[in-house]
């Protein structure tokens, strides 16, 4: 897990694009790398080798039956293994991507891996734990409206006591089309102003 700063800020707003919609809430995130090791050896003579790839797919396939639980959102993002088309694989690994939900309760997943994997000769590493967020909006700021939560990951996992408020819309992030118009900046020039004001800032 990450470290809380929620002690040394009152209140935090991530300038995410949102619609200048306010989001309160929204997922946490994880990655769990599987791995596996062999023994390399010419594919002419494979029987003195140990395929890494086959033994992580022994374990990929007992992962596939499992489901995360509370809305929480599991998929496999990277496969990679091998040195050359004429060695048997003495190295091979798989990247989960979580995307943990606000009201998911069970949030070991690399505990839960293990449990799944026992018994075979594979290794469960998790990387970063970015933890889920739920704020509540303070009555001072009601104007912002009742918010909403999101299942995408920003910085107030961080910080936890805040939202998440900006111009432009989250489906052009992190994209050769993304843009934000000049008269929602402005809005959000002055919204920012009218929190600041209101929470005292």
């Amino acid at each position: 897990m990450v470290e809380d700063y929620s002690q040394n800020l009152p209140f935090m707003v991530v300038g995410e694009p949102t619609n200048l919609e306010p989001v309160n809430g929204h997922f946490g995130i994880g990655t769990i790398t599987i791995k596996a090791k062999g023994k390399a050896a010419r594919t002419s003579i494979p029987r003195q080798g140990v395929n890494a790839i086959e033994k992580l797919l022994v374990g990929l396939r007992k992962i596939t039956d499992f489901s995360p639980t509370g809305g929480s959102l599991l998929s496999l993002t990277e496969i990679s293994g091998g040195r050359a088309e004429n060695v048997v694989p003495d190295r091979a690994q798989a990247l989960y991507n979580f995307r943990i939900s606000p009201q998911d309760k069970q949030t070991d997943y690399p505990v839960k891996f293990r449990k799944i994997l026992a018994g075979l000769d594979l290794s469960v590493e998790p990387g970063l734990i970015l933890s889920p967020v739920k704020s509540i909006i303070p009555r001072r700021l009601a104007f912002l409206g009742s918010g909403k939560t999101v299942p995408y990951a920003t910085e107030l996992s961080f910080f936890k006591k805040g939202l998440v408020l900006g111009p432009g819309s989250i489906k052009w992030a992190h994209s050769q089309k993304e843009f934000v118009k000049i008269r929602e900046l402005e809005r959000a020039v002055n919204l920012y102003f009218k929190i600041g004001e209101n929470h005292g800032l």
